[in-house]
């Protein structure tokens, strides 16, 4: 498997010398959806209408927020490679740092810098910069069937140390088969001062660096809906197959819509094509059903007849992966 160098704006940043590293990082910003659309709970905290089926790693007290602790060692419920070599278990920080080395005893303190950064461990994944008080939790849940699960590991109603008013969700996720890593923004309530640090660091010397870090801010809002989510990929894969992996580019007119929308692409092959519009909980509407399309340029039209106005989401999922864009019907 091709190896790719780190790009300018991460390691030459800092000034170390240029690393080699197996991922390839593509952003989904205001994508509207989770990585692959298999998580679609709302975003509430434990005693707030959390969906069922998640499981607590860790919960904040006041002394945490202080001085920020590792949860216990959890397991990855299938087998998962992080840069090619098996991780089969980790532990997370309530700093905001999730690590395959569950040997690291120091832990990330919530004072964040650029990746790489000698306060990570080697073999870690990062949203570096959060703290966990009385009312925050480290939750975890798999989604989907095998041999195509995510694990999901949550940073639920999180703060920010040194602003009390903060709260905010962000996710690490963990993928079967294709063993990428997705770090998914799904809720804050401010639109400054988080300041985060978001990437994985594969060693001292190598990490990938979500652009924005280290004060990363969050692109949602604090709305529960997964509609305002952003996520990065951090694909275990040569840069074709990470091209591949970004999706079907399509154009979405006219958006605002009322009755009817189309969506206009382009195929290098005939191929079935699968055209879904998803409210506001994530739920498939069914206004289309998948079909054959001829090569070259194309346009398929959505009926949205009988449909309530709001914000929607329309997926075209071909060869080439899934992309989304909103859509809001008047």
């Amino acid at each position: 498997m091709k190896r790719l160098l780190l790009t300018a704006g991460f390691a030459l940043a800092v000034g170390v010398a240029p690393a080699m590293a197996q991922y390839t990082q593509v952003p989904f910003l205001n994508a509207g959806q989770n990585p692959g659309s298999l998580n679609l709970d709302t975003e509430y905290p434990i005693d707030g209408g959390l969906a069922p089926g998640w499981t607590t790693l860790f919960t904040g007290t006041s002394a945490t927020f202080a001085t920020p602790a590792w949860s216990q060692t959890n397991s990855v419920p299938f087998a998962f490679f992080f840069n090619g070599q098996p991780a089969s278990s980790y532990k997370v920080s309530s700093s905001g740092v999730l690590t395959f080395t569950t040997s690291a005893t120091t832990v990330p303190s919530s004072t964040n810098t650029t990746l790489p950064s000698a306060q990570i461990p080697d073999k870690s994944v990062c949203v570096w910069g959060i703290g966990a008080t009385t009312g925050d939790f480290i939750i975890t849940k798999t989604f989907g069937t095998a041999p195509n699960r995510q694990h999901w590991v949550q940073f639920n109603s999180f703060s920010k140390p040194g602003n009390p008013a903060l709260f905010t969700y962000w996710s690490i996720v963990l993928e079967e088969t294709t063993n990428n890593i997705y770090i998914v923004d799904q809720r804050t309530n401010a639109t400054t001062g988080l300041a985060l640090t978001a990437g994985v660091q594969v060693n001292a010397t190598t990490a990938l660096q979500i652009a924005g870090s280290p004060i990363l801010e969050s692109r949602t809002t604090g709305s529960p809906s997964l509609l305002d989510n952003s996520y990065w990929s951090f694909l275990s894969a040569p840069l074709s197959a990470a091209k591949a992996q970004a999706g079907q580019p399509f154009l979405l007119a006219p958006n605002p819509a009322t009755t009817r929308t189309s969506l206009r692409f382009s195929l290098a092959r005939p191929e079935t094509v699968r055209v879904e519009l998803l409210d506001a909980l994530g739920r498939v509407v069914p206004v289309a059903t998948p079909s054959v399309q001829a090569s070259g340029q194309r346009e398929v039209f959505l009926n949205l007849a009988g449909q309530g106005p709001g914000l929607y989401v329309v997926r075209l999922t071909t060869s080439e992966g899934s992309s989304t864009r909103r859509l809001v019907v008047e």
